[in-house]
């Protein structure tokens, strides 16, 4: 038997459920800016959390005919329970002292090179957050469909959703 891990004490940890209604519901905010907006946590242990979600308010909203007509019946919110489990995140950045010292003054360079460095990374790392996050909880940004092949060597890829891709190229350009 292996060495006891955390899924063996899984039944004695402490559960926390968030006490607020997460709206779920079509808004016009970004999906990063839904998630910063709530930055509390309450540590209980790594165990996965409840989330209460109501990804639809109800209602049957339509034009009306205010000659008599039937007004048809209405709808409620729909509320459904959801679950965190817990995960870490990393994207690593990295520079040498030398190109920090060959960019650190006007004189030397147009930009400091570690000013730039430490300005992107935040950035680049909130669009990882954003791909990850629609993806299907596998870590993995999409699945090859087929590879293209142009005179016996493969030149391109298809996947579902090239959108993903668009941006880590962009990220690995230097572009975004």
């Amino acid at each position: 038997m292996g060495i006891a891990n955390s899924m063996q004490a899984l039944a004695s940890e402490q559960e926390y459920v968030r006490p607020e209604l997460e709206d779920l519901s079509l808004s016009a905010s970004v999906l990063r800016k839904r998630i910063q907006k709530n930055t509390s946590v309450k540590p209980v242990s790594d165990r996965p959390c409840r989330i209460p979600t109501m990804p639809s308010r109800g209602g049957k909203p339509r034009v009306g005919n205010m000659n008599g007509a039937d007004m048809g019946i209405g709808s409620g919110p729909t509320q459904v329970p959801g679950q965190l489990t817990t995960t870490c995140f990393i994207h690593a950045f990295s520079y040498t002292r030398q190109a920090e010292y060959a960019t650190d003054s006007d004189e030397k360079a147009i930009e400091n090179f570690a000013t730039l460095t430490r300005s992107i990374a935040p950035k680049l790392f909130a669009d990882f957050l954003d791909i990850t996050l629609q993806g299907d909880g596998s870590n993995t940004l999409d699945t090859v469909v087929s590879l293209v092949a142009q005179g016996g060597n493969t030149v391109g890829i298809v996947v579902n959703n090239a959108n993903f891709f668009l941006t880590i190229r962009m990220w690995m350009s230097g572009r975004r």
